[in-house]
C-alpha cells in the first residue's frame, strides 16, 4: 500500500451500466471503517490504479487520514457525472435509478457522513436544490446518522471540499451541520 497522499491502493467505483451515472467510489489504504462524503454530483474521472485524485478527492483523503480512517466512501446528492453542475438542470434523472440502493448500502455502517456540497446544488435551481438537499439529509437523519461539515457556507450549506487553504492543509475540524433537518 502506498502512503503518498493523493494515491490510493485500492478502489471501487460503481457506475451505471452506461457510465452516465456513479453511485459511489470508495478509496482504501488500511483496515477499518471508512470515512463518508456526500458532494453534489460526481465528476467524470474513472478510477485507475495509480492514478492521482482530483483536488476535492484528495482532500477528502487528507481528512480521513487526519482523522484516522481506513478509507473514503464519495457519495452524492445527484448520481450524474459531469463537470458542470449546471447539467443537472437539462439531465431528465439526474439523480440516477440506483442512487437510493447505493446510498442506503454505502451509509449503512457509518456513524456520520460529512457533507461537502457547497453552493453547487444551487445550478440545478433553488428549490430544486433545497428539495434535494432536503431529502437527502432527511434521509441520511431517518437512518440514524449525523451530518457534519467542514464549517457552512452563508446560505447554510455545508462547505465545498475544495474550499481555499484546505488542499495546502488547512484541514478544519470536522463540526455538526446545523439548520439542515427536513425537507422544505
Amino acid at each position: 500500500m502506498s502512503d503518498v497522499r493523493g494515491v490510493t491502493s485500492a478502489f471501487t467505483q460503481v457506475l451505471s451500466d452506461d457510465a452516465v451515472y456513479e453511485y459511489r467510489a470508495d478509496r482504501w489504504w488500511a483496515e477499518g471503517p471508512p470515512l463518508a462524503f456526500v458532494g453534489c454530483n460526481p465528476s467524470l474521472i474513472t478510477w485507475q490504479a495509480g492514478a492521482r485524485l482530483d483536488p476535492t478527492s484528495a482532500n477528502c483523503e487528507a481528512i480521513a487520514r487526519r482523522d484516522g480512517y481506513a478509507g473514503v466512501t464519495v457519495l452524492n446528492l445527484w448520481a450524474l457525472r459531469g463537470t458542470d453542475p449546471r447539467e443537472l438542470r437539462r439531465h431528465p434523472d439526474p439523480i440516477g435509478p440506483g442512487w437510493a440502493e447505493a446510498f442506503d448500502e454505502a451509509v449503512r455502517d457509518v456513524g456520520f457522513v460529512v457533507g461537502a456540497w457547497g453552493t453547487a446544488p444551487y445550478c440545478a435551481g433553488t428549490r430544486v436544490a433545497r428539495r434535494r438537499i432536503g431529502e437527502v439529509v432527511d434521509r441520511l437523519v431517518a437512518l440514524g446518522l449525523e451530518v457534519r461539515c467542514l464549517g457552512q457556507t452563508a446560505d447554510g450549506e455545508p462547505r465545498h471540499l475544495s474550499l481555499r487553504g484546505v488542499s495546502r492543509g488547512a484541514l478544519p475540524a470536522l463540526q455538526p451541520l446545523v439548520g439542515r433537518t427536513t425537507t422544505p
